[in-house]
């Protein structure tokens, strides 16, 4: 069978476009593990800013508890008598609140 020049020339170019494609290829997996690399450190960060957030806004709460104690002589029967105190917008979903002793955690 005879394979014509223009065939040939195609099957050549198509080798050496394969060969300069791996290096390429080593590339994008680099770019891969960079880019999950950057990902992975601002999933860190934003973890650590929620952290933050959470601690402080426990502190802000629980003095807003000690501060109801002393105006009204008992501590909110619940979070959303709480929230209406201080004013202050938060998820009630991450908090587990004693209404008998006035303690207030995060869920863990």
């Amino acid at each position: 069978m005879i394979i014509n020049s223009t065939v040939k020339y195609f099957i050549v170019s198509g080798v050496f476009t394969l060969f300069a494609a791996i290096p390429a290829c080593k590339d994008i997996s680099e770019t891969k593990e960079q880019f999950s690399t950057i990902t992975d450190k601002k999933m860190e960060r934003v973890e650590k800013s929620r952290v933050v957030v959470e601690k402080a806004d426990i502190e802000t709460l629980r003095r807003g508890i000690t501060t109801f104690n002393a105006t009204n002589g008992r501590y909110p029967n619940n979070l959303d008598e709480l929230k209406e105190f201080v004013a202050i917008d938060f998820d009630k979903g991450i908090f587990n609140y004693n209404p008998q002793t006035g303690t207030l955690a995060l869920k863990q």
